[in-house]
């Protein structure tokens, strides 16, 4: 969470009539909502009251309950890459969720944008298309009084959408369509899917291109454990040869379209010890 600082200047007045109160300070809005009340003692009072009518649900959350939500979302939104100043796209019904999703924007300063959840995909999109967020928080329905609505995070440009039930349905049907695989900078879900799409390579399962776009050395950690662990004996050269790195993406997708896959044994192949 951003660190809070105390002003040390109430008014700065040099651009008249465009004045700005207290210019050096910094406040965190969800320090101020959650934080300030569990230090202070007050972790177990109530700091929200959900009431649907529509459901007939009623939660209450004490402030160190919606702080240990908020806090574990944040750090979701971290994994996921988004930092100081990112926007996040919110598109949830009125449940605490949403406040957690908003609260935990401010935490890791991401700025939040609140799309109602009645909207369709077409009206959904044009938001998107104009937030440009780089991460979109959303719920799999909204329930009103007389009807069950499906939320659809669909792009209206889209010329097919697919929608599998789990992780592993996802990961095989991009392994099927794909016509290779690139990493941009991402965090931990990225990782994880490039790594095990790289493993495949590896065991021969599948023969793509897999290829980092390696922006200001993001990646060079990464490259540095891949060489480590070639250096150690365990990721052959012919592996570590398959990945395909650059810095620019028109060079890269190049090289990935002139990509043909070596014959590179597996590490235990049939009839070896």
């Amino acid at each position: 969470m951003p660190s809070l600082r105390h002003t040390r200047r109430i008014l700065d007045n040099s651009h008249p009539p465009f004045y700005r109160w207290f210019p050096d300070a910094e406040l965190n809005t969800c320090a101020n909502t959650l934080d300030r009340h569990v230090d202070a003692g007050r972790g177990s009072a109530p700091a929200l009251i959900y009431d649907s009518p529509v459901t007939a649900t009623k939660r209450t959350f004490s402030y160190s309950e919606l702080l240990a939500l908020t806090a574990r979302f944040a750090g979701v939104l971290r994994d996921l890459g988004v930092c100081k100043g990112d926007r996040v796209l919110i598109y949830m019904p009125m449940i605490p969720e949403a406040v957690a999703a908003m609260l935990a924007c401010a935490r890791i300063g991401g700025v939040h944008s609140v799309v109602f959840g009645g909207f369709a995909a077409h009206e959904l999109a044009t938001r998107i298309d104009n937030a440009r967020p780089t991460v979109i928080v959303s719920a799999s329905c909204g329930i009103e009084p007389t009807r069950l609505v499906e939320y659809e995070i669909a792009h209206a440009g889209l010329t097919e959408l697919r929608v599998v039930e789990t992780m592993h349905e996802r990961k095989a049907m991009m392994a099927d369509l794909a016509d290779g695989f690139l990493a941009l900078p991402g965090g931990f879900g990225t990782w994880d899917e490039f790594c095990e799409v790289f493993t495949w390579s590896q065991l021969g399962i599948q023969s793509k291109a897999c290829a980092l776009l390696n922006v200001e050395g993001y990646y060079d950690p990464m490259l540095a454990l891949a060489d480590r662990a070639t250096e150690e004996g365990f990721l052959r050269p012919e592996h570590r040869g398959l990945l395909l790195v650059d810095e620019d993406g028109e060079r890269l997708l190049d090289r990935m379209q002139r990509f043909e896959f070596p014959a590179v044994p597996k590490w235990v192949g049939r009839g070896e010890r």
